[in-house]
């Protein structure tokens, strides 16, 4: 009998019942298309991607909703060569760039088993199709943002203010992963180091021309410890010291400069350097001369009977004299 013949005997209510069960099992039933893999469309990122967080100053790590996520080395390295490539990358190129002592076959096999481990742990934290892959625009990493930060401070005017409060002094002073040793790293790790040793010298010069002499004072020394022959660090470093009034410590570290150039590259400070100092030790003299000098004090020179400055050559532990400053001491009494 047929299903029609069948529900016209039925009553009412168990004819539409038997339809609706029929309907139901003809609906689950029905063939399903295959849709290929490039045309699946992307879950919307602002609901699965929102909540990471990869960190990549310092150490390696990664949050979900301010919850730290334990992954493998090789998911680590997949997320940190994306990151590095700009987001997005071939297969091929992630693949060949991770392994590359393995055979092409050997590292895509190599990649997809770490795609499939990380989508277990992080879903949607890496799209990909049969030809890239790539890390969703919403995910927050804290590198991308420093790059951001200190262009934005390098192309700012030398008179604007308003790029210092924008600034996170404390993570640039954190390098790319310096504890990784990956080949494939090396070139990024440099060109991040340099970048944000340029964002921090930068810096320095902004706030002496704000006389925030304390702050530029540790910004340069930051520098000076990743780069000890970087001679504008030196310098902005030696220009906050005078700025602070701090003329022994200008001195004391131009002598220590000085000899560092020497041993290291058989070289002399820049002239600026000397004229910085002399301008500013030939100042302080003046208005010693106008009688303002501190009594006792071991920074006044010799002077002749009348009271007059006599000229004083400052000179490091060597005997080479750093330059010439005309130094006073208060005129004694006469004796009778």
């Amino acid at each position: 009998m047929s299903i029609n013949g069948a529900l016209s005997t039925m009553p009412a209510q168990e004819a539409d019942a038997e339809l609706t069960q029929n309907a139901t099992v003809l609906e689950f039933k029905r063939p399903t298309r295959t849709v290929p893999i490039d045309r699946i469309t992307v879950p919307d990122s602002d609901v699965v991607s929102s909540g990471y967080d990869l960190r990549l100053l310092g150490s390696f790590r990664l949050t979900v909703d301010g919850s730290p996520v334990t992954t493998g080395s090789s998911a680590q390295r997949l997320l940190v060569s994306l990151a590095c490539f700009g987001r997005q990358a071939s297969r091929d190129r992630v693949s060949q760039t991770l392994w590359p002592d393995s055979s092409r076959h050997s590292a895509r096999v190599n990649l997809r088993a770490t795609l499939y481990r990380l989508r277990r742990q992080c879903p949607a934290l890496v799209h990909s199709t049969k030809i890239d892959l790539r890390l969703p625009a919403e995910l927050h990493i804290d590198a991308d943002n420093l790059r951001a930060a200190a262009l934005t401070l390098l192309s700012a005017h030398p008179d604007e203010d308003a790029a210092l409060p924008l600034v996170p002094f404390t993570e640039l002073t954190l390098d790319l992963l310096p504890d990784w040793d990956e080949d494939w790293l090396l070139d990024h790790q440099f060109s991040y180091r340099r970048l944000r040793l340029d964002a921090l010298t930068r810096l320095t010069d902004l706030l002496i021309r704000n006389e925030n002499y304390g702050a530029a004072v540790q910004t340069a020394l930051s520098v000076i410890q990743v780069d000890p022959l970087r001679e504008t660090a030196h310098e902005t470093l030696i220009r906050a010291y005078v700025g602070q009034g701090n003329r022994h410590e200008a001195i004391s570290h131009y002598t220590t400069y000085r000899k560092i150039l020497r041993d290291e590259l058989g070289l002399e400070p820049a002239a600026e350097l000397d004229e910085l100092l002399w301008h500013r030790t030939k100042r302080h003299a003046r208005g010693h001369s106008a009688g303002r000098c501190r009594t006792g004090s071991t920074e006044c020179g010799p002077v002749s009977r009348s009271g007059h400055a006599a000229a004083t050559a400052v000179t490091d532990g060597d005997g080479s004299p750093l330059f010439a400053a005309n130094r006073v001491r208060p005129r004694q009494p006469e004796r009778w």
